[in-house]
Order: structure tokens, then C-alpha cells, then sequence
């Protein structure tokens, strides 16, 4: 991910009042937002590309391992989800390494499980066609 993103530097990617890196759409509703959090402890490598829509963020997570990258895709808070006790708390979702859903709450709306490959895939193609959409979920039948 990070040689993948060196080459944005010329791009509009600016570098934020965090120390993060940024791309904002034409119409400055959306962005990119790169975080490289092995910047603050030393002992954890993990990268972030985060697209934010209109307040929905979605992250594509990379876990740098030996035996190569892992990759988390997390996916907007749900607010309206049902899960007993937790009305008013907002609920993770994600999907792990394997691109099995994680939740709390009813998600019927989402696959219980993806192509983590192709959607990570497609997930950076977007990021480099600037594409502030909502990323692509490859299902798994």
C-alpha cells in the first residue's frame, strides 16, 4: 500500500492538520485519507486508506505480515441496526482477512462474505481513478 500511494504525491494528495494524507473530490464533500499508524507505535504496522462519504467512512486496513499483507474492510457505523441494549450506540462492521462479515446487529443488507482479494483490488483502483464512490463488494455465494 504504501508504494502504491507514492506515486500520488503530484496528485492532490495534501498532507492534513493530523499528519494525514488527503485527497478531497471536486465538490469537497468526499475524501481519501491516508494513515500510516506504525508513525505512532513503533510496535504495530498498519496502514489505512479511509474514503469518506458524506460522513460515511469505509477503511481498507493493511496489516504488513512476513508472509505478506492482510486486509481488513471496515464499514460505516450502523446506527438503525437492531441488537438488543445498544439503540443509541453505533455497531461495528467488518470484514476480516478471510472476508467473513463481523458484526453486531442485524445487517441483512451486507453479504456474509466476500472476495477479500478482488475487493481489496478493486478497492485500490478506485482510490487510483479517484472514484469517491462507495466500494465495490465482491459476494461470495
Amino acid at each position: 500500500m504504501q508504494k502504491f500511494l507514492a506515486g500520488f504525491a503530484d496528485e492532490g494528495w495534501k498532507i492534513d492538520e493530523k499528519n494525514k494524507l488527503v485527497l478531497l473530490s471536486d465538490d469537497g464533500k468526499s475524501k481519501f485519507i491516508y494513515v500510516d499508524y506504525s508513525n505512532a507505535c513503533k510496535e504495530v504496522r498498519i496502514r489505512e486508506i479511509i474514503i469518506s462519504i458524506d460522513g460515511d467512512k469505509y477503511g481498507l486496513m493493511e496489516y504488513p505480515l512476513e508472509d505478506g499483507p492482510v486486509y481488513v474492510l471496515v464499514m460505516p457505523f450502523c446506527k438503525n441496526c437492531e441488537s438488543p441494549g445498544q439503540e443509541e450506540a453505533p455497531l461495528e462492521t467488518y470484514y476480516g482477512a478471510d472476508g467473513v462479515l463481523n458484526r453486531r446487529g442485524d445487517l441483512s443488507d451486507l453479504p456474509k462474505k466476500i472476495d477479500m482479494d478482488k475487493t481489496v483490488e478493486l478497492f485500490l483502483k478506485q482510490v487510483t481513478e479517484k472514484n469517491f464512490s462507495v466500494p465495490v463488494l465482491v459476494k461470495v455465494e
